[in-house]
């Protein structure tokens, strides 16, 4: 019984050797023919022809398909016809074609894998591509596509645009496969791949993934469903559309590193990536739409449980949550790119920040910001962030909403002047200030202030400032105060009782308010003020109703219409205060007293430091014109 079985498989394994032999034979025969045949399925369908070193035909390799490989496979660029341009050059280009198919007279292309070269896809400020040969399938062709299976290995990609905003993007495809049904009446199939970007912020980044596409001759789209991308470690989902040359992709991930994020966002973005170190969670979704003009690609996430470390100590955040959207806008370029980021809050040092920053245009960016502050004793916090390290000891509390906006030339532009010469909006509230500033012997306290931010302005809604027991109220504008040219102030300063010496001894003048090294030049900005005081003291000398406008620039100070009341009655005129060399000054007086008691004058005046004409030997009232 064994023996008849063995006999059998023998004569069955010996038919079957001869059969396949006669078949291998048989083609061996026809072997150039067969060749020009396989070759024209391959050119067939394209409307620049396929250049090759090397052709040959591969029986038994894959056997049950034929195999034609071809060598140093170069195809060029067609819109740029001779001049060697390379649209795509592979070292060895296997087709695959169905061995029965052969042998029916058919030639039908099974499977496609090219491999070792360079692709180098260009899109025109036209519209045009230089990938776009496919032509129309000839229906009366007894060769045909009917892949199931397609695979790029080791192909070096260069993706670029010659639009309004030039742009390239090269990668390595080191693995993509494709296998299934791939043909016109269905397409079911599992793509794999394996891409590396070698250069992406001084790293290299890859991206691999997974999905399953689908489509029917009752479904006009391809389906793209159960995907999956990997980028280094992250993993997200896939899904998706592809219709009439349009694609619509959507991608999802829970739980991200920030740290990882923040190394993958453009340079352009973030020049330094030491700038800004995040840290916690990100779920993100990204949603893509392609079209043959483009890829517009909008990605939103919440960041959730963060923390931020900013320009090395800057602004160190905890408890960081923000809404993150990222839009390259209708057009698909960098010119109608946004980047939203709503809802952020965190707390830093002994404030609370929360707003939203928006960026419009990446190439002339639009930005602006809104800030809200919250905190108790967070004064230093304020200063910290202006970079003024001259308040240490100071106490209060800071509370207001902050805006700002600006246009720049360039993201360079933006990175190397942030904030500064922005347009400002919005108010600040201080209280139960206690000011401790460096250069300035004595405290000064700030009971209360409430400013408002006017454009490059700085508005004082009202302030009171005391030192020793002097206490003035403040309203008025002091200009130029966020840009760099010379102040400019417009107050109006009134008080109930001045002590002169507690302003003497205060010596505000010579406070260290940046922390800025002396840059030599002399104190020369612009002001006028308005004083009203209702009593004012000096040692023995007392004055009411004071009160006058001065203008003045730097130390050279003037008024015309200085008014006080003393000793019964009055003293009114003008008043020039006048820097001179070598550190000497210049007061000028030019006035009228006005029914003033003499004897009372003296006696204020401590008799004016002399012994010969005293309150003691003086009296009457006096009307008098001085200079």
């Amino acid at each position: 019984m064994i023996r008849k079985i063995l006999l059998a498989l023998a004569v069955l394994l010996g038919l079957v050797i001869l059969g396949v032999g006669g078949v291998v034979a048989y083609l061996q025969s026809d072997s150039d023919n067969l060749r020009n045949r396989l070759l024209g399925v391959v050119n067939e369908p394209l409307t620049v022809p396929v250049q090759a070193t090397g052709l040959e035909l591969d029986i038994l390799g894959q056997f049950p398909d034929i195999s034609l490989r071809l060598d140093d496979v170069f195809i060029e660029d067609p819109l740029r016809p001779g001049t060697g341009d390379t649209l795509l050059y592979f070292d060895e280009v296997y087709a695959q074609f169905g061995l029965f198919s052969v042998l029916r007279g058919e030639t039908v292309l099974r499977r496609v894998t090219v491999s070792d070269g360079a692709l180098n896809l260009r899109w025109e400020a036209d519209g045009r591509t230089n990938f776009d040969i496919l032509q129309e399938d000839s229906t009366e062709s007894t060769s045909y596509i009917d892949l199931k299976g397609f695979a790029l290995l080791n192909a070096r990609i260069h993706l670029s645009g010659y639009g309004e905003s030039p742009w390239e993007f090269p990668f390595v495809a080191e693995r993509i496969k494709l296998t299934g049904v791939l043909d016109a009446e269905q397409f079911d199939a599992q793509a794999t791949w394996e891409l590396l970007i070698p250069r992406w912020n001084d790293q290299s980044v890859r991206i691999g993934g997974s999905t399953e596409f689908y489509q029917n001759s009752e479904v006009d789209q391809i389906l793209v469903d159960n995907g999956h991308v990997t980028i280094n470690d992250w993993e997200l989902d896939l899904e998706g559309s592809i219709q009439q040359g349009m694609g619509q992709w959507m991608a999802r991930a829970q739980d991200l590193d920030m740290r990882d994020v923040m190394a993958l966002l453009p340079k352009a973005l973030v020049p330094d990536p030491s700038t800004v170190v995040a840290d916690g969670t990100l779920d993100l979704t990204v949603v893509a739409s392609t079209t043959p003009a483009g890829s517009r690609i909008k990605a939103e996430g919440d960041w959730k449980r963060g923390s931020l470390n900013a320009s090395k100590g800057w602004i160190v955040g905890e408890e960081v949550s923000a809404h993150v959207v990222f839009d390259n806008g209708p057009q698909a370029r960098l010119e109608s790119a946004t980047l939203d980021i709503s809802n952020f809050s965190f707390r830093s040092r002994n404030s609370t920040l929360s707003g939203s920053f928006r960026m419009d245009n990446l190439v002339h960016p639009r930005a602006q910001a809104r800030l809200n502050i919250e905190g108790q004793e967070n004064i230093l916090d304020i200063m910290h962030w202006l970079e003024f390290p001259t308040w240490e000891g100071s106490r209060g509390s800071v509370q207001g909403r902050i805006g700002w906006k600006q246009t720049f030339p360039s993201l360079d532009a933006l990175a190397a002047q942030g904030l500064w010469l922005g347009q400002w909006s919005g108010s600040l509230e201080v209280q139960k200030g206690h000011l401790v500033i460096q250069g300035v012997p004595q405290p000064t306290q700030l009971p209360s202030a409430r400013l408002e931010l006017r454009g490059q302005d700085l508005y004082i809604a009202e302030a009171t400032v005391q030192t020793g027991s002097t206490q003035a109220r403040l309203q008025g504008t002091v200009h130029n105060f966020l840009n760099d040219n010379l102040y400019h102030c417009q107050l109006r300063i009134t008080g109930r009782e001045w002590r002169m010496e507690d302003i003497s001894d205060w010596e505000i003048w010579n406070g260290n308010f940046t922390g800025e090294p002396d840059d030599g030049e002399e104190f020369a900005d612009t002001y006028d003020l308005e004083l009203a005081v209702d009593r004012m003291r000096f040692g023995t000398f007392s004055a009411t109703d004071v009160s006058g406008r001065f203008s003045g620039k730097g130390l050279h100070v003037e008024s015309d219409n200085v008014f006080l009341r003393h000793s019964g009655g009055s003293l009114a005129g003008r008043v020039e205060w006048l820097p001179l060399p070598q550190d000497q000054t210049q007061l000028l007086l030019d006035g009228r007293i006005q029914k003033v008691d003499l004897k009372a004058l003296m006696q204020s005046m401590d008799n004016f430091g002399q012994t010969q004409l005293t309150d003691k030997n003086l009296s009457g009232i006096l009307d008098a014109q001085f200079r």
